[in-house]
């Protein structure tokens, strides 16, 4: 196994690895900008090369560890080739392209803005010309602009161990796409492994911020916003395209404005399809403003897109905070041991069909089933629809410790619960806490919590009571006063471990996202 990638963005080069410096003055670049000369040694931030090509052509001669760095407040156009490939570098001993703060810089500087003409990716790990096995890059702390089209970070053909960190990636069709070779060019496979993207900006990229999903991909700590708004429905903030994968990540991040078109948000903004196992969404911020959601924006949906069979394995959706985000805010089909815990829901947009909804969507006659579906420990605010929805298929389904606060809103269909299969279809319905403001049923066509009770037995410790959570309008916070029956009511058999901030819940857990 490859080895981790380095925790720093990066961390200061080690003894006896050469480090190449370059600086260019282009357009909008800082005042006190000074150009080098690619007549100089470039070895010394004194005396820099001065072109993007000159760093270029030298990156394929590194040596594993050895550097590129851009001047900070410098400002460079990509011209002749965009392919960074070295056979070189090593997972373990990575090569970088970095900035550094130049002798002239006053202490304003930006990260270095590389521009791309039309037609042309920023960064291509790309080398159709000696199509074999390479790894382990590092680039950081950079501007990539785009012209609209195109890629800025474009990953094909066998490229493993990548990590992109603290770069502003903006105004390209694609932020970040991984792209296999198929079929294979010799000496390569159709895997791009472990590509990390961390601690960066994706914005206005018109296509999709983030396009693929291979072993080991991770998309953290980042903020996706604007992305996708060249077309509704099939363009994404984050578009997670898996053929086999296992082991993606995607923690931490924030996302906002997917594929808005006419000011109304009209797709889903963090959204997987194909075949995958081990998924785990966590910790991730996935929000709208108020009044501007189309029908067809949704937060979080793990479900089938394609013509091809279709399947997810061992998903976890995991304390994902999910606002206003309108129709629905996560879902999941075709999905197997999946989990659905401690998220926070809230949705004022009047057009929420179901909070959390299993499956989210019907695929095709080949796709995989939705069996063994927990959905735990979620807190929910939403003004109209239904909170909890698992329904259609599957066995050994699981719904306890949930908290749902509505308003009550809409007509027909309102209510805290669908879940229309067969009771023996479940493993555990218990422990649930639900308001609807006088409104609605706790299962929809089932009436109410007493009816459902006494007809299958589920919900027997639930509570149709204000879960009184500290505010459910603006500012939002889901967490429960001190007087709240969610405290210590949970199911102690299947509830969560830990709770959304992380802490560790005890033998009479709470309900809801929180623990006390």
């Amino acid at each position: 196994m490859a080895a981790d990638p380095p925790a720093g963005c990066p961390g200061p080069p080690a003894a006896g690895v050469a480090v190449f410096y370059v600086c260019d003055c282009g357009s909008n670049a800082d005042k006190d900008c000074r150009a080098g000369n690619d007549n100089n040694a470039g070895t010394s931030p004194d005396s820099p090369w001065q072109t993007f090509s000159k760093a270029q052509s030298q990156f394929a001669a590194l040596n594993a560890g050895d550097r590129i760095e851009f001047c900070q407040g410098g400002s460079f156009t990509i011209t002749g080739s965009n392919k960074w490939v070295n056979g070189n570098c090593r997972a373990d001993n990575r090569c970088v392209v970095a900035s550094y703060a130049a002798p002239w810089a006053s202490g304003d500087e930006g990260r270095p803005v590389i521009h791309s003409p039309g037609g042309q990716h920023g960064v291509a790990f790309d080398d159709p010309s000696n199509a074999d096995h390479e790894e382990g890059y590092v680039f950081a702390g950079l501007e990539l602009v785009g012209s609209g089209t195109d890629s800025g970070f474009f990953v094909y053909n066998d490229i493993d161990d990548v990590l992109i960190c603290d770069t502003f990636i903006h105004n390209f069709s694609i932020g970040v796409q991984l792209d296999g070779s198929n079929p294979p060019n010799p000496g390569a496979d159709t895997h791009n492994e472990r590509i990390v993207l961390r601690d960066s900006i994706v914005k206005d990229n018109g296509g999709q911020g983030w396009l693929g999903g291979d072993n080991g991909s991770s998309i953290l700590t980042s903020r996706f916003e604007n992305n996708g708004f060249d077309r509704a429905v099939f363009n994404h903030n984050i578009y997670l395209s898996m053929d086999g994968a296992s082991g993606i990540q995607v923690i931490g991040n924030d996302l906002y404005r997917s594929a808005v078109i006419g000011g109304k948000c009209m797709s889903v903004s963090l959204v997987g399809h194909g075949v995958a196992d081990g998924l785990l969404i966590a910790g991730n911020t996935v929000h709208e403003d108020i009044g501007t959601v189309d029908q067809g924006c949704w937060g979080i949906a793990i479900d089938p897109g394609y013509a091809s069979a279709e399947s997810f394995n061992n998903v976890i959706i995991r304390g994902n905070t999910v606002t206003n985000v309108g129709n629905q805010s996560i879902g999941v089909s075709s999905c197997h041991d999946c989990t659905i815990e401690d998220n926070v829901v809230i949705n004022q947009q009047q057009i929420n069909t179901q909070a959390i909804l299993a499956p989210s969507l019907s695929g095709n006659d080949n796709d995989a089933t939705n069996n063994h579906i927990t959905i735990r420990n979620n807190s929910i605010d939403i003004d109209v629809g239904q909170g909890i929805g698992l329904v259609q298929e599957g066995t050994g389904h699981i719904v306890v410790s949930n908290a749902i606060y509505s308003a009550g809103g809409g007509n027909g269909g309102v209510g805290c619960f669908r879940l229309d299969l067969q009771a023996s279809a479940y493993a555990d319905v218990d422990a649930n806490v639900c308001f609807m403001n006088g409104h609605g049923e706790w299962v929809v066509g089932q009436g109410t919590l007493a009816a459902w009770t006494a007809k299958v037995g589920f919900d027997a410790h639930s509570m149709m009571v204000d879960p009184e959570f500290k505010s459910v309008g603006v500012p939002y916070d889901l967490t429960p006063v001190s007087t709240s029956p969610l405290i210590n009511s949970g199911d102690p058999k299947n509830s969560a471990p830990n709770d959304i901030t992380g802490k560790r819940r005890d033998d009479q857990p709470d309900i809801g996202a929180y623990e006390q």
